[in-house]
């Protein structure tokens, strides 16, 4: 018993030690730390986070080095992590030199401006071994300077360059090519980003690329649809590509024997911009195998005379669909230059830009975006039937093509309405197979949710428009049908208040915002 008393008693002071320590902690903090004795190590990572918060191009009284003179601790530290000073500025020439010489030999982070001097560029480009990343954006005569200086640096190994960008000025009348010679030296890059300039594709070697873009750019002579395939073979490890295949394939004849596809097994985003013909999208579509592929964007110069060319725009867009990583698609936007199809709140999918076609022929699109969506809901791996949101941001559509594009989806609940004129024949179509109707055929009977995005001056239009009158007609009658929505989104003054009390009594809710939301957020929350 005595012996069980005392652990009691052991227990309970042990236990009171630690309460009276805990509340010493509480209470009484050790003010003998100071910021400026923390290990020099975890200072650095300080300092480093700093510098990306104020960013390493900033020269106003809060720029992170002027940690250096807060105090002498500090200053060691700083003076002695090379990886700091990895990043020098290019406009200040005798802070430039200072900086380098602070790096040591860190990997360097390179940009060269319009502000940096020749004596900067040779200071500079003298340590091209341990030059991790280069952007050149120069005007054409400084530009060649540069292209002079590496031409003479290709007998020393550029392994540490990973990222390099040439920014050319294709205003100035001039042209830049860059040498071969130098692209050869490119071989261990991982990010490489062209712009107006001209350069031999064949010489591009550079098997650890992640990222290409290759934006107004011209090739040292044609090349074949072999050879360009050739040279994107050897990428296996590309995951975003951006092509403008209107400058780098000149010609758009088919090639006289059949090529084979490639397959680019980690690519994920793909861009062709710049109104590309309707062959050369399809044909390049046509012959990649992408399985990772989850955003694909493209623009074509397709006008309504290219109807030979539906077929073949619409198969290249629906198997690279198939072949891709897209998952379920849900959700579409029908522009009157775009149509974009993804999953519900995020912004990868298919991004397809007709810049003329709906002007042209507004009929003619809707036309071309109905056969769009059938030839990607055949394919059954797509599971585009399941989509459940459209939204609308294209005027001049007539109740005809409404109905004719919004009968394809049979599972379709949430419409948005991002356009005025699309109000009055919204209304007629919703009316279709209600009660008292010509129709027999309801159409988008799921539908539960509609958002009006629209742009109203104020209650006094109210009574200047049959619009709103006849959708809050059809809305009511879809209601008494059996099949009414549920939720009804609109921005002030859209509506008045009495039809808004009509809709809330048989149930709909309506939620009502001083300006338009972005549809995507609102869905989220």
């Amino acid at each position: 018993m005595d012996d069980t008393n005392t652990n009691v008693g052991r227990t309970t002071d042990l236990q009171q030690g630690l309460v009276h320590q805990e509340e010493s902690m509480q209470v009484c903090p050790d003010t003998g730390s100071h910021i400026s004795k923390l290990p020099g190590e975890l200072l650095v990572e300080v300092f480093l986070m700093l510098q990306a918060i104020q960013g390493l191009g900033d020269w106003h009284s809060t720029n992170w080095r002027n940690v250096t003179y807060v105090c002498r601790a500090w200053r060691i530290v700083a003076l002695s992590a090379p990886v700091l000073w990895s990043t020098p500025p290019t406009h200040r020439e005798e802070y430039t030199s200072l900086v380098l010489e602070r790096s040591k030999s860190a990997n360097l982070r390179i940009a060269l401006e319009r502000r940096t001097s020749k004596a900067t560029i040779n200071a500079v480009l003298g340590h091209i071994e341990r030059i991790q990343a280069l952007v050149i954006d120069l005007d054409v005569d400084t530009i060649a300077y540069v292209h002079d200086i590496l031409l003479s640096s290709c007998d020393i190994p550029w392994s540490k360059l990973t990222e390099f960008s040439i920014n050319f000025d294709f205003w100035a009348g001039r042209t830049f090519t860059l040498s071969p010679t130098v692209i050869r030296q490119l071989k261990y890059l991982r990010h490489l980003q062209f712009w107006s300039i001209t350069f031999d594709w064949t010489a591009l070697a550079c098997p650890n690329l992640t990222s290409l873009s290759l934006l107004f750019t011209d090739l040292e002579g044609m090349i074949t649809w072999q050879q360009f395939f050739s040279t994107l073979q050897q990428m296996p490890l590309l995951e975003s590509l951006t092509l403008d295949l209107e400058t780098i394939l000149k010609s758009t004849h088919a090639p006289s024997t059949e090529i084979h596809c490639i397959q680019l097994p980690c690519l994920q985003s793909l861009t062709l911009p710049n109104d590309l013909d309707t062959f050369s999208t399809s044909y390049f579509l046509l012959h990649l195998i992408l399985p990772k592929l989850n955003s694909l964007t493209f623009s074509t110069s397709w006008s309504a005379r290219d109807d030979n060319d539906y077929p073949a725009i619409i198969q290249a867009v629906s198997s690279t669909l198939t072949n891709g990583d897209f998952g379920h698609l849900d959700s579409i936007l029908v522009g009157d230059k775009q149509f974009h199809v993804s999953r519900l709140g995020q912004v990868t999918g298919i991004d397809v830009h007709f810049p003329y076609l709906y002007f042209e022929d507004p009929q003619h699109y809707i036309l071309f975006i109905q056969q769009l969506v059938e030839g990607i809901a055949i394919k059954v791996t797509n599971n585009f039937l399941g989509l459940c949101q459209v939204s609308l941001k294209c005027p001049m559509i007539d109740c005809d093509g409404l109905a004719m594009l919004l009968g394809k989806f049979s599972r379709l609940k949430t419409l948005i309405v991002d356009h005025n004129s699309i109000c009055a024949p919204l209304a007629q179509a919703l009316e279709f197979g209600t009660l008292g109707s010509s129709s027999l055929t309801p159409l988008c009977r799921t539908l539960e949710n509609i958002t009006l995005i629209l742009f109203v001056a104020g209650p006094q239009h109210w009574n200047e428009s049959t619009a709103m009158l006849d959708l809050h007609k059809s809305l009511l009658a879809r209601h008494k049908s059996g099949f009414g929505i549920k939720t009804l989104w609109l921005n002030r003054s859209a509506m008045p208040d009495d039809m808004i009390k009509q809709f809330e009594d048989i149930g709909i809710c309506v939620e009502i915002e001083e300006r338009s939301a972005s549809p995507a957020v609102r869905l989220e929350s």
